[in-house]
């Protein structure tokens, strides 16, 4: 980390294909000196990855298109363009895109790490390819969760 900014537009950075969703690595830790990292995420209608949490960094999230139901310690949130979330380390928490329309968002986790672990996780997909969902590889995700501090809940965790 030099004091120069970085700047990224959507679509910008590493784009991957993960968990059946396009994620862009927009600001990476080496951009920041490891203090945070940005990831954009085009979410097809219906999509709702597992719930999880993170032990060291809290994690922001904006909604830029669509509306994203957020399920935090038991709390649920309708969040729609421009909503905002934070979410504080420790928290059981998961998503849910409505079932209506895809949505569009960016996460910030501070300190760095998800962009880690879609790197581990993602796939690079060429250009005009169109890859097909999947069922997530839950045993590939928690080992790559431990190296980027992603614990995988029980399902309904975050809802209690």
């Amino acid at each position: 980390m030099d004091g120069q900014a970085t700047v990224a537009r959507w679509g910008d950075g590493d784009r991957r294909w993960f968990l059946n969703a396009w994620s862009t690595i927009a600001v990476d830790a080496a951009a920041t000196g490891g203090t945070l990292d940005v990831v954009t995420q085009a979410l097809p209608a219906g999509y709702a990855p597992p719930g999880h949490r993170h032990t060291a960094r809290d994690e922001v999230l904006v909604v830029v298109r669509g509306e994203v139901h957020l399920t935090c310690e038991g709390q649920r949130w309708l969040l729609g363009p421009g909503g905002v979330a934070h979410i504080p380390r420790g928290a059981a928490h998961a998503i849910a895109v409505s079932l209506a329309d895809p949505a569009d968002v960016v996460f910030v986790s501070s300190p760095a790490g998800l962009a880690g672990l879609i790197g581990d996780l993602g796939h690079v997909v060429a250009d005009g390819d169109d890859p097909r969902p999947t069922a997530p590889d839950l045993a590939a995700l928690a080992a790559a969760g431990a190296r980027h501090d992603l614990l995988l809940d029980e399902p309904g965790a975050a809802a209690r």
